[in-house]
């Protein structure tokens, strides 16, 4: 008699837990941003839009972080093409054309710029969605160049919180 109930039991636990769900979202119910190049992938801790520059930035942890700097904070879905001048030394501190943006990539943005990768003065674009009045930024395989003008290609899905 225990030997049944123990092995009912037993079948019934089994059961409940092979139907359980796996979730892609964090524990607050929000996606978690994340972008890989040079063959490594990065999950943003903190996703936010600054406002005054105006740029999206992701960073995790360790300080690895993605900016995707617009002229304005977009405040529809759209599409927005790379910057094809180079708006930081060109001209330092004026913002992209309007309906083009710069990404850029790297470690922390301490002056080491060799670390440094940005989407200047090449080709791709940039899938802005906005989801109840945050957004949501998309790209794949875009190419982004160091100082020296070493490569590599970048995809990712940035979620602001």
């Amino acid at each position: 008699m225990n030997t049944k109930l123990f092995l009912a039991c037993f079948v019934g636990v089994l059961f409940f837990y092979s139907c359980s769900k796996k979730s892609n979202t964090t524990t607050t119910g929000v996606s978690k941003s994340h972008w890989t190049y040079n063959d490594t992938t990065y999950y943003g801790d903190t996703t936010y839009f600054a406002a005054l520059h105006p740029i999206l930035v992701s960073q995790d942890s360790a300080g690895n972080s993605i900016y995707v700097w617009f002229s304005e904070r977009p405040s529809k879905n759209a599409t927005y093409t790379l910057e094809t001048e180079n708006p930081i030394t060109d001209n330092y501190g004026v913002s992209p054309d309007s309906g083009t943006c710069v990404v850029e990539v790297g470690n922390g943005f301490n002056n080491n710029f060799a670390d440094t990768y940005a989407s200047i003065m090449l080709t791709g674009t940039v899938t802005v969605t906005i989801i109840s009045g945050k957004l949501k930024v998309d790209f794949s395989n875009l190419t982004v160049a160091n100082e020296n003008n070493v490569r590599a290609l970048l995809s990712g899905t940035l979620f602001e919180q």
